[in-house]
């Protein structure tokens, strides 16, 4: 298979490039993402690279990951009028080739499989609903408090895992059945 980037960034160095300007360029996202196309937001460096910085961000400056959900409940709400959007996510760790799920932290070594009407998933994963930003921000908090974590060189609590979240969005259009 053949994988192509919309846009890949430099690191911030001098203000090259903050999660607003990062966010901005990519906020075409959530559009497609609400018109039922597959998104994918991915942070990839060295530890202490500024990956979760940029995804997370503090309270006062967020990331790309919370400014993309705050827009992506706000046009859903906009086209309330036209569908009824059901937002869930799950969030899970891959450590040293296991599987948790950081929702449901008692769910360790889960398993990826691949069906042909449903695609790749992961059983046994949680599937929690939201219905505002903040509730789902809460259950991402909640979930990186699970996260393995270990001192490097670099990092006193680097986290030694990659994280998944995944964020379904399911529409029904209210004027058809």
């Amino acid at each position: 298979k053949e994988f192509s980037f919309d846009n890949v960034f430099q690191p911030v160095v001098g203000g090259d490039a903050g999660q607003g300007d990062i966010f901005e360029d990519t906020s075409n996202l959530i559009q497609s993402c609400l018109d039922g196309f597959n998104v994918c937001i991915f942070a990839y460096g060295q530890t202490g690279s500024g990956k979760t910085f940029t995804m997370e961000g503090p309270p006062d400056n967020r990331g790309v990951n919370f400014r993309a959900l705050d827009s992506m409940f706000a046009l859903a709400l906009e086209r309330a009028d036209e569908a009824r959007y059901t937002i869930s996510l799950s969030m899970l760790e891959i450590y040293n080739e296991k599987i948790k799920d950081l929702l449901n932290p008692s769910d360790a070594n889960l398993d990826v499989r691949e069906v042909p009407s449903r695609g790749t998933y992961v059983a046994g994963a949680t599937d929690k609903s939201v219905s505002t930003p903040d509730e789902m921000m809460a259950l991402i908090h909640e979930g990186n408090l699970y996260r393995t974590t270990e001192a490097t060189k670099v990092n006193e609590v680097s986290s030694r895992s990659h994280a998944v979240l995944q964020v379904s969005v399911r529409a029904r259009n209210k004027y058809q059945d």
